[in-house]
């Protein structure tokens, strides 16, 4: 998975939709990421405006400097939205609503409170 993201930021686009509906499965059971649609052709300092791009992913998925801060990477957004299918696929539910100050598991991250981030999950009902 990670090989191909990295095969295609290194052909100068990003995915801007990565999550795990967008993962699919070979015969042989390898990872092909699919759903090209919103991917985009980044600049070459790779730096996006996130008021072009704000509705562009999946809630879960989308890194916090799509929806708070002017510029984002989209690179950046890419392995952000790889980190919460990686978390999904271990833990078996999402990470947080939306990678916002106001987002209460969030905000355990934001706050570098690591201790209570996973203390909301231990309680967490499986969703999957």
């Amino acid at each position: 998975m990670i090989r191909a993201l990295e095969a295609f930021h290194n052909n100068g686009y990003a995915h801007l939709d990565i999550k795990l509906g967008n993962i699919l499965l070979d015969s042989h059971y390898f990872p092909k990421l699919a759903d090209f649609g919103f991917a985009q052709r980044f600049p070459e300092d790779d730096v996006f405006a996130s008021k072009d791009f704000r509705l562009i992913g999946t809630k879960h998925y989308i890194c916090p400097e799509m929806q708070e801060e002017p510029l984002f990477s989209g690179q950046a957004a890419d392995i952000f939205a790889c980190g919460v299918s990686f978390f999904i696929l271990m833990i078996g539910d999402y990470p947080f609503n939306s990678a916002t100050k106001t987002d209460t598991k969030y905000q355990n991250l934001y706050k570098k409170n690591p201790l209570v981030f996973w203390k909301k999950h231990s309680r967490a009902k499986k969703r999957f």
